[in-house]
């Protein structure tokens, strides 16, 4: 539904340094690295950390081919590159798993993060993974949060996407004092299917860093999209074994009115310490993703000489909210030419939804490949079913690197299974047209 494309075909990318005087060096080819697992990064200094990794600010000096550390799957800004996305992990979607970190600790994903703190992501799964404390069959899609440079710099976009599809953004890196910086971002984006159909979002949010003391490390973030008058494309249900008529491409022959409009936000924070060969991380998120308005187009019944019966679904006040959180504790130790780890972890998660309560309406006889529009009918909506789910997860692992033989990995985890319930909601007020 809400995909982040913005693909510039005709694209204009400028990084402004503030003051104008002073302009921003793009780090060397040589000293560019990968972005290591969160978990694994130690916050030695009160100064800000290096920024040459995938949490690079200036979005003109975005570079996935540089920055991806294997073929698995890794993502900076806009670009992806590798076998494997989050939806699609050796055939499996580390989201549907709920195997998301954000910087190595785990957080149950509704909705997607906007671009405006969203660094980028990197896919651990495979050898990969080695290392990665507790990884998955499915696969872990761990994502990165923007980080300032020394300098205040601003990234402004335009340009087009597919089908000629406008998209603006403009992303500041704000460090505020030596200790603290802030970064924020907003843009807007109409995508276009190649049925014609389109949708307008928005996007914006922030995220601030503070580190008070050698070691630690405190971030806050939020994100948010909006997203409106998105078109559905019709679904053709044929009256026979045959295909249907064919219908021109980039022609949308659905009801305008029966569209999707809703929003994705989350927002959390994190606190990180580092002490000696210690390392707590502490994570607390909320996720939301909306459906406020809802409407999918059918043709059923449909003819060989195109002829159907217009079918509209309708709904409203889809909600599917989260909260979540990890506690996880490292610690390192080395043994001659042994490096040992000890893991522990403490997950929960809560999720509400709120589903159903659709209403369906038939529109006469129709060409498919006609667009023919007709009034939006008065409905009254069903009762939402509310879907609860309650679980919490403690793990236990163990990690030994042994230099010039190999490393091995072992662990284990306590996961009951969810506490789930169902119950119906009023329908009051629940109309439309």
């Amino acid at each position: 539904m809400i995909t982040s494309t913005l693909l510039s075909a005709l694209g204009i990318a400028a990084a402004i340094p503030v003051p104008a005087d002073q302009t921003q060096q793009p780090s060397p080819p040589d000293t560019a690295a990968p972005a290591a697992p969160a978990t694994q990064d130690a916050v030695q200094t009160v100064a800000r950390p290096r920024t040459d990794n995938i949490a690079l600010v200036n979005r003109s000096e975005e570079n996935v081919i540089t920055q991806a550390s294997d073929a698995f799957g890794t993502s900076v800004g806009d670009e992806t590159i590798g076998l494997y996305s989050g939806g699609n992990v050796r055939g499996f979607s580390a989201f549907a798993a709920q195997n998301v970190r954000i910087e190595g600790l785990y957080f149950d994903n509704q909705g997607p993060l906007s671009d405006a703190v969203r660094a980028g992501s990197t896919i651990q799964v495979g050898i990969s993974a080695l290392g990665y404390p507790f990884p998955a069959p499915t696969g872990i899609v761990d994502f990165s949060l923007r980080r300032s440079a020394d300098k205040p710099v601003v990234s402004a976009r335009t340009g087009f996407g597919d089908f000629f599809a406008p998209f603006a953004t403009v992303d500041a890196a704000l460090p505020l004092a030596g200790n603290l910086d802030l970064n924020v971002g907003a843009g807007v984006e109409e995508f276009v299917y190649p049925d014609g159909a389109d949708f307008w979002f928005v996007r914006y949010g922030g995220v601030a860093r503070w580190r008070p003391a050698d070691g630690v490390e405190l971030t806050g973030f939020y994100s948010r999209y909006d997203y409106f008058d998105e078109q559905q494309t019709p679904v053709v249900f044929t009256a026979g074994a045959f295909l249907p008529k064919r219908i021109a491409r980039n022609r949308f022959v659905g009801q305008e009115w029966a569209d999707w409009a809703g929003h994705s936000q989350n927002f959390g924070g994190m606190a990180k310490i580092t002490r000696g060969g210690w390392r707590i991380g502490l994570g607390l998120f909320s996720s939301r993703f909306t459906i406020d308005q809802f409407g999918a187009n059918f043709f059923a019944n449909t003819q060989a000489n195109g002829m159907a019966e217009r079918q509209v679904l309708l709904g409203r006040d889809q909600v599917t909210q989260s909260y979540s959180g990890e506690l996880l504790v490292e610690r390192e130790f080395t043994e001659g030419p042994r490096r040992h780890r000890l893991l522990a972890s403490a997950r929960f998660r809560q999720v509400d939804d709120d589903l159903g309560g659709f209403a369906f309406r038939s529109l006469g006889p129709g060409m498919i490949d006609v667009a023919d529009p007709v009034a939006e009918p008065g409905v009254a909506f069903g009762a939402l079913t509310r879907d609860e789910i309650r679980q919490e997860t403690g793990a236990l692992g163990y990690a030994i690197q042994w230099k010039g033989l190999g490393e091995f990995n072992l662990g284990g985890a306590e996961d009951p299974l969810p506490q789930r319930s169902a119950r119906a909601r009023s329908c009051s007020d629940r109309q439309r047209g």
